[in-house]
C-alpha cells in the first residue's frame, strides 16, 4: 500500500486493520506487517486478505493497494569495444575537481546480492568511504562486516521471514545466484588482468566506473524479486545516500502494472525526486512489439546489443551435404567431431548424462526488448560470478571460475550505469534527466564498422530496437546541450497520462497548490521534454511538439547551434527557430517541431532525427511518428 506523508496518529488509524495502533518509531513490527516505508515515501507492505485490502483502499489519502508482484531478472571486452579509453582526455581536461572516472560516486545495485571475495570488488588504493554515506553493512551467518570495504561500502538483504524462520541462504547479502555479482562488476568492478571463463574471453575484466563505490541491496532470490522488497530497497537507498541506482530486473511484459502499482516505477519516481538517477533493463521478451518493461519516463531504459566477439558451436548436418548451422553456445564437451549423433529437440533429452542417442547441442537464439531509451553491449559479457560446483557450469576436473559469460538486457543495463556514474562524477550537480540526455543525444546509430546497426534477423534496426542508439561513452561526457526534465514536468506527464490532480498530490506528497491543466490529454504527452520524440495517432494533419535545451558546453557560454533534419520525403518536418543563439545570460532556449504529411495518414511508422550542432558538439534527437 502507498500513502502520502501524514501525522503518526493518522497513519496508525490507517493500519488498524493489521494491529492496534503503535509507535512506528519503536522497532516493534507485528507479523502481519512486512515492511514500513517511512522516510523517502510513505506506505507499508503487509499480509492482507482481499477484504482487508479493499477496505484499506477506500481510506482517505491512500494512492493504491496492490498485490505484491514477483519480478524477474533480465538475464571486459565490452568496454574496449565501446572505446572508453578515448575519453581519457575528457577526464583530464574537465573543469570538475574529480580526477578520475567515477571517483566517490555511489552506485546502488538492486539484484541478487554480491560475492565480496571476487577480485572485482577489491579496494586497493581507494580513498576513504565518503562521509556522506549513511548506509550499513548487514551481517549474516555467511557475511560479516569485514566483507565490506572501501569499494563495497554497503550491503543489505530483504527477507520477510527472517524474523521468524531458521536461517536460509536468502537471509544474507551474499549472492547465491551470480547475477548480482555480474551486474555489479560490470558497472563498477576494478580492473582484473587475465580474467576469463575457463580460458575464453581472456583479458582484463573491468567495470565502466571502476573508482565508483558499490552499495548492494539484495532483493532477489531463486523465487524471484518481490515488489515489497524492491520498494524497501528504494527507500533505504535514498536515505543511505546513493547517487545512482541500477536494476537489471522487471515485470513480465504480459503482466505489466501501471505506474501507480508498479514498485519499480514508484520507487524510481521518489529516487529521481531526490536527485538519484535510475537505470533499468528493458527485458528479454522481444522481438515482438511493445515488450519493453520499465517504461516510466523518469527511468533510463536499456536494451542489449552484441559486441565484436562471438562464441559458437557449429552443427554439421548430414554426411553428404555437410550443411553447417552456426550455434550460439559454448561447448566444453569431448564430442567426436564426426557426424554420428542424431538430432532431437533439446528438451527431449532426459539429462546431462544422456547417451549418443540423445541430442548433444541445440543452440537457441536470444531475443531482447523493443523500444528502450538506449542500447548497450549485453551478449556474452564477461564479469564477476560466484564460484560454483554446478555440473552444468563446470566441466569435470575444472576449478570453478570467478567469472562468467552472461547475456541479456541485465548485462546491458550496468554498462549504461557505469557511464552515468562517470558523467555524474565529472558533473556532480547535474540532474538525472541531464545525465540521461547526455547519454541519449550522443548515442550512435552505426556499428563499429560504420554501417547501419542490424537486428538478429538481419533487417536494419530502428529506434524501436535501440532507442537513441548504442551508448557512446567518449561523447556522452561532453554533450553540449541537454534536455532537462523537472518534477513539475513529470506531474504534467501524469496529468496527460490520465491521473487526477488528487492522485498526483498523493503521489508527490504535495498537499496543496497543484492542479492538472484543464486541457490535459494523452496527445500532449509528446511535449514531455524528453531527448527523443514520439508522436502517436498521426493522421497527416500538422502536429507540433515543444522542446527546450540547456547549454552545458564547457567554454561555450556564447555559441550558436543550427539544426539538420533527417526525415523521409513523405513526412514534412519544420523546426522553429532553426537557429539557437545562446548568450552568457541565456542558458536555456526552446524550439518547436511540426510534423505534417500531404499524403494523409501513413500506413507505417516513420523514423528520423533532428541534430543540433555548433561545430564542436553534436546533439541528435531521434523521432518516431505512428498512426497508432
Amino acid at each position: 500500500m502507498r500513502r502520502r506523508k501524514v501525522p503518526l496518529s493518522s497513519f496508525c488509524v490507517e493500519i488498524s486493520l493489521l494491529t492496534d495502533c503503535y509507535d512506528f518509531r519503536e522497532e516493534k513490527i507485528p507479523r502481519p506487517l512486512i515492511y514500513s516505508y517511512r522516510n523517502a515515501f510513505s506506505g507499508f507492505a503487509a499480509h492482507l486478505s482481499e477484504t482487508e485490502a479493499a477496505a484499506i483502499a477506500k481510506k482517505p489519502g491512500v494512492v493504491s493497494v496492490f498485490p505484491d508482484p514477483i519480478f524477474e531478472l533480465h538475464t571486459t571486452r565490452s568496454w574496449d569495444f565501446l572505446q572508453v579509453g578515448v575519453s581519457e582526455d575528457v577526464y583530464h581536461s574537465s573543469s570538475s575537481e574529480s580526477s578520475s572516472s567515477g571517483a566517490d560516486t555511489i552506485i546502488g545495485i538492486l539484484d541478487t546480492g554480491i560475492w565480496p571475495e571476487s577480485p572485482s570488488f577489491a579496494d586497493k588504493d581507494m580513498s576513504p568511504v565518503p562521509s556522506r554515506w549513511k548506509g550499513v553493512c548487514m551481517t549474516a551467518k555467511d557475511f560479516s562486516a569485514s566483507n565490506c570495504n572501501k569499494k563495497l561500502i554497503g550491503a543489505r538483504y530483504y527477507n520477510e521471514e527472517s524474523k521468524v524462520a531458521a536461517w536460509t541462504t536468502d537471509q544474507t547479502p551474499r549472492d547465491s545466484i551470480g547475477h548480482g555479482s555480474h551486474t555489479s562488476s560490470t558497472a563498477a568492478g576494478v580492473a582484473v588482468p587475465s580474467a576469463s571463463y575457463h580460458g575464453l574471453a581472456t583479458g582484463t575484466a573491468k567495470g565502466g566506473s571502476p573508482t565508483s563505490r558499490l552499495a548492494i541491496y539484495r532483493v532477489c532470490t531463486f523465487e524471484g524479486c518481490k515488489g515489497s522488497a524492491i520498494l524497501a530497497a528504494f527507500e533505504d537507498a535514498i536515505t543511505d545516500g546513493v547517487d545512482l541506482l541500477s536494476l537489471s530486473l522487471g515485470a513480465s511484459p504480459y503482466f505489466r502494472p501501471d505506474f501507480d502499482s508498479d514498485p519499480i516505477a514508484i520507487g524510481a519516481f521518489h529516487a529521481v525526486e531526490n536527485g538519484i538517477m535510475v537505470v533499468c533493463s528493458a527485458g528479454n521478451s522481444g522481438p515482438a512489439a511493445g515488450t519493453v518493461v520499465n517504461t516510466a519516463p523518469w527511468i533510463l531504459t536499456v536494451g542489449a546489443t552484441t559486441i565484436d566477439r562471438d562464441f559458437e558451436s557449429d552443427l554439421i548436418l548430414g554426411e553428404e551435404s555437410n550443411a553447417v548451422i552456426k550455434g550460439e553456445a559454448i561447448n566444453f564437451s569431448k564430442l567426436d567431431k564426426s557426424p554420428i549423433y542424431p538430432l532431437i529437440y533439446g528438451e527431449s533429452a532426459p539429462a546431462n548424462t544422456s547417451t549418443k542417442d540423445d541430442a548433444r547441442i541445440v543452440p537457441k537464439l536470444k531475443c531482447f526488448a523493443l523500444q528502450p531509451d538506449i542500447a548497450a553491449p549485453g551478449v556474452s559479457i564477461l564479469a564477476a560470478f560466484i564460484p560454483t560446483n554446478d555440473s552444468s557450469l563446470v566441466s569435470a576436473g575444472e576449478t570453478p571460475s570467478m567469472f562468467n559469460l552472461l547475456s541479456g538486457t541485465s548485462m546491458a543495463c550496468p554498462h549504461v550505469t557505469g557511464v552515468a556514474a562517470s558523467i555524474k562524477s565529472q558533473n556532480p550537480t547535474w540532474s538525472p534527466s541531464a545525465i540521461r540526455s547526455a547519454i541519449m543525444t550522443t548515442a550512435t546509430e552505426a556499428n563499429n564498422e560504420g554501417s547501419t546497426i542490424h537486428t538478429d534477423a538481419g533487417s536494419p534496426a530502428t529506434p524501436y530496437d535501440y532507442g537513441s542508439g548504442e551508448v557512446n561513452p567518449s561523447k556522452a561526457y561532453r554533450p553540449g546541450l541537454v534536455y532537462e526534465v523537472t518534477m513539475e514536468d513529470y506531474y504534467l506527464f501524469l496529468c496527460n497520462y490520465g491521473y487526477s490532480s488528487d492522485t498526483i498530490k498523493k503521489i508527490s506528497g504535495k498537499q496543496t497548490g497543484y492542479n492538472c491543466p484543464s486541457d490535459s490529454s494523452k496527445d500532449s504527452i509528446s511535449n514531455l521534454n524528453y531527448p527523443s520524440i514520439a508522436v502517436s495517432k498521426f493522421n497527416g494533419t500538422e502536429r507540433t511538439v515543444k522542446r527546450r535545451v540547456t547549454n552545458v558546453g564547457i567554454g561555450d557560454e556564447e555559441t550558436t547551434y543550427t539544426v539538420n533534419i533527417k526525415s523521409p520525403a513523405e513526412l514534412k518536418v519544420a523546426i522553429s527557430p532553426s537557429t539557437l543563439q545562446f548568450r552568457a545570460g541565456t542558458k536555456t532556449l526552446s524550439y518547436e517541431v511540426s510534423f505534417s504529411s500531404s499524403s494523409g495518414t501513413p500506413n507505417h511508422d516513420i523514423f528520423g532525427s533532428l541534430t543540433w550542432t555548433n561545430g564542436k558538439y553534436t546533439v541528435r534527437t531521434p523521432f518516431a511518428v505512428s498512426n497508432n
